[in-house]
């Protein structure tokens, strides 16, 4: 998810046109082949809802996790990101669980 765009000016004005857009988005990226991308599931959003409860994550750390993954929340995230998270979660309980 790419979000990166700033080829138009704000209070610029352009023509209503395909070619006008294609010239300042790029063509390339507006005909690319598109890559679907599956969502996280509301279950695997629970999951880490409740493993970042659990653990004790702060919100600051959480914020470092969306803007890495690009996004605002977690049902923005894809499937690999929200996995990923959740097993780094995992991950950490074992470290715990192996500390005591």
């Amino acid at each position: 998810m790419e979000r990166h765009f700033t080829g138009l000016v704000q209070g610029d004005s352009y023509p209503l046109s395909y070619e006008k857009f294609a010239e300042i988005y790029g063509k390339e990226v507006i005909e690319r082949e598109a890559i679907p991308v599956q969502l996280a599931t509301a279950e695997e959003v629970s999951r880490l809802m409740a493993l970042i409860e659990g653990l004790k994550i702060d919100q600051e750390q959480q914020d470092k996790w969306f803007k890495k993954c690009n996004v605002d929340s977690y049902i923005e995230m894809s499937a690999e990101q929200i996995n990923s998270l959740i097993q780094h979660c995992e991950k950490l309980i074992l470290q715990l669980s192996v500390k005591k």
